[in-house]
């Protein structure tokens, strides 16, 4: 919408404000590396990464968005994220200075603090997580943009199946916006990799649950049975997921989702990789995905990862708290185009 933005600098008196639904950290390393920055120097101290743009951003995607950002001609008084101090606040002063702009307007987390109550109540997904122990569900959910094959499918319902814990399996087609997504198996469970998956399962009984299409994520992230997030590490719902205290086991497949899992697993120190992004080429066999569930629902590092997720949860719902420092974005980016 690069040309709405140049269309409506024109009008007199009117300010441009852009939002930006991803997370300071990639903005701040694609910014970065862009400019050559990171051949020497880390983006944080100690956040030593091998990501790499050409690596999860498809050339076509890359070269457009580049042809945008070029063909931007008009003065951006500001900018607004979904993010927060709370959880990014040296990362958003140093892409302060690279923007080099007055003020960065972080408001999130964007989403409710708590599940509207009763909303889903009657949703199966629910129902199902009603009556499962505390703490006790590991979530599994890769997004509407990122896709797996039918043998990668096979190999998580094995893991799943082996780990011997409680799990809730939202299993759906991606929307056809994954980058990387190529011929029919990169989008579709066909259906004999579906019978496999389902005789696979049928050995979890009433321990693991399936469902096919959409569920309320953020319901079952606010559930108290919920104790795990299988995630892709898409913005949205790292940020659903650290509203609500839940840890990450991640597993990025392409665009800003290498790096937001480095912030999850290497910076806050919320979540565990399941897959790091160096090891993407491989498939990630059941006895990985095993591993990686019990390190997080029964291990030490579990234990501690559990921890800072909680804490982490403490934190963003103070911010958007009045007095918090998103409240206090919010209200300052109110302020500033509602003046006379």
């Amino acid at each position: 919408m690069q040309f709405a933005a140049s269309t409506a600098s024109l009008i007199p008196n009117v300010e441009i404000f852009v939002f930006y639904p991803c997370s300071a950290i990639s903005s701040l390393f694609f910014l970065q590396q862009g400019l050559g920055k990171l051949d020497e120097n880390p983006i944080l101290p100690g956040l030593h990464t091998r990501v790499s743009m050409h690596d999860c951003i498809s050339d076509g995607f890359r070269e457009f968005f580049f042809r945008q950002m070029r063909s931007q001609t008009a003065v951006i008084a500001g900018r607004i994220m979904n993010t927060s101090h709370a959880i990014e606040g040296a990362i958003l002063d140093e892409l302060l200075e690279e923007w080099k702009m007055e003020h960065i307007f972080a408001v999130g987390p964007l989403n409710p603090g708590t599940a509207v109550n009763g909303e889903h109540h009657e949703d199966e997904c629910v129902q199902w997580l009603d009556q499962q122990p505390t703490a006790s569900v590991i979530y599994v959910s890769f997004g509407t943009t990122s896709t797996v094959s039918s043998e990668q499918l096979r190999e998580l319902a094995a893991g799943l199946a082996a780990s011997d814990q409680r799990f809730l399996w939202v299993l759906r087609d991606a929307d056809r916006c994954d980058v990387f997504a190529a011929g029919p198996d990169a989008r579709h469970v066909d259906q004999e990799a579906w019978t496999e998956l389902e005789e696979i399962l049928k050995r979890v009984g009433e321990k693991g649950k399936v469902v096919q299409g959409r569920a309320p994520q953020m319901e079952i992230l606010a559930h108290p049975s919920t104790g795990g997030f299988i995630s892709h590490c898409g913005w949205n719902s790292l940020m659903e997921a650290a509203g609500m205290g839940v840890p990450i086991l991640a597993w990025p497949m392409h665009s800003d989702q290498p790096i937001n899992a480095e912030l999850v697993t290497t910076v806050l120190r919320t979540g565990m990789w399941i897959r790091e992004w160096g090891d993407r080429g491989e498939m990630v066999t059941a006895a990985k995905i095993k591993e990686a569930i019990t390190r997080l629902m029964t291990g030490e590092e579990g234990k501690e990862v559990t921890r800072r997720a909680r804490e982490i949860g403490q934190k963003l719902r103070a911010a958007v708290d009045d007095g918090g420092c998103s409240k206090d974005d919010l209200d300052g980016f109110i302020a500033r185009v509602s003046r006379p």
